[in-house]
């Protein structure tokens, strides 16, 4: 970029930050590096499927904001295959028993090829989902759910 421009105080800015705090979450960052919350635990790093209570919590959401509907459809397709990718489908399968055993079953390996590339190209390349409207357990299944989502997408 040319100097002066606002593209060349903007990297300027993003390269200070970057060597004062190269550990924390940058545009740039890969989603499964990203320190949303500045532990591993917080950001399921380790792509852990969500627990039934997870899913119990975020069931209660009616209002979900657009990330959380997006990764309450790529659930549906991962899990299910579904059709139905509103995010009252994913309500409705969030309060099955089975749900979170069956997020556990999920083989990476089996979710076709058509499937994958276009979960990928509606998640990679999105920040971390916003939380600050939902309470602390949802905010957590929220994340848990991401981790998930990111991690099997990673694996497939």
């Amino acid at each position: 970029s040319q100097p002066g421009t606002v593209a060349s105080s903007t990297e300027g800015y993003r390269n200070k930050l970057h060597a004062k705090h190269s550990s924390d979450f940058f545009l740039d960052d890969a989603p499964t590096e990203a320190k949303l919350f500045g532990t591993e635990a917080d950001t399921n790093q380790s792509g852990s499927a969500p627990t039934k209570r997870d899913l119990q919590a975020l069931a209660r959401i009616t209002r979900p904001t657009e990330d959380l509907a997006l990764l309450g459809a790529a659930f549906l397709v991962l899990v299910d295959g579904a059709a139905d990718l509103r995010w009252g489908a994913f309500r409705q399968r969030a309060k099955q028993s089975s749900s979170a055993s069956d997020a556990l079953r999920l083989q990476p390996n089996s979710i076709d090829d058509a499937r994958r590339r276009a979960l990928h190209a509606f998640i990679d390349g999105r920040l971390s989902a916003n939380v600050s409207n939902f309470t602390t357990r949802q905010s957590k299944a929220i994340r848990k759910l991401e981790g998930w989502v990111r991690g099997a997408l990673a694996k497939a």
